[in-house]
């Protein structure tokens, strides 16, 4: 079988609009931590797609309806796809479905048209579902309240003085933000754990016990 598609990138920066006035769903902005700057989202499974995309410590970055693909062959059906993702050795298009929508005709047919097509012109095509964003675990519950914490960087003094205090070592959450929690003890180790230099179990409750691992300071 001969798969063709053509790919268009948005001369602005999406390509097409997300958050109109005539949205009757809901729509909004997450602001990125490695973009800086605002993602629209359509709905709220993307905002917390886009959360696990920020703070993943493999993607390099990601950008919302980057392009528009024009594929089939005679008539040419049209797609937008809700991110590319950039990895280091490869760049991925992904939409984002519930897991009913990820199981209709019109998904699985023209997933399984874009993986082999656009793969001759070097990209990956992958569904991420519902269930695998909003896993069982406490995941993104954590990521909600490290990003509201986290949102600043690190003082020189403030870093080096986390960078002591580890030394390689594991150390409770408590030990580190102390009791009374200090604010910017807790600011300061709420970022390096988004930026990866420190690491905490995510699948798990953060509590004053939990340990938190030295990755790369």
């Amino acid at each position: 079988m001969k798969y063709q598609v053509d790919i268009k990138f948005a001369e602005k920066e999406r390509a097409r609009r997300v958050i109109s006035r005539s949205n009757s769903r809901v729509t909004g902005k997450y602001p990125g931590l490695k973009s800086r700057r605002m993602h629209y989202w359509e709905s709220s499974l993307e905002r917390d797609a886009f959360m696990l995309l920020d703070v993943s410590t493999e993607v390099i970055s990601f950008d919302e309806q980057p392009v528009t693909l024009y594929y089939g062959i005679g008539k040419k059906l049209r797609h937008y796809p809700d991110v590319l993702v950039s990895y280091p050795n490869r760049q991925v298009f992904v939409e984002i479905k519930t897991d009913q929508e990820a199981l209709t005709k019109e998904i699985v047919t023209r997933t399984a048209y874009l993986v082999p097509a656009l793969a001759r012109h070097g990209y990956g095509y992958r569904i991420w579902t519902e269930s695998q964003i909003r896993d069982r675990s406490f995941r993104l519950a954590n990521l909600r309240f490290l990003l509201r914490f986290g949102r600043s960087e690190v003082e020189l003094t403030r870093f080096e003085w986390l960078r002591l205090q580890f030394k390689k070592n594991p150390l409770q959450w408590k030990q580190v933000v102390g009791h009374p929690t200090d604010k910017s003890k807790l600011a300061a180790l709420c970022r390096l754990i988004l930026e990866g230099r420190l690491r905490i179990d995510l699948m798990r409750p953060i509590f004053p016990e939990s340990l938190v691992y030295v990755e790369r300071m």
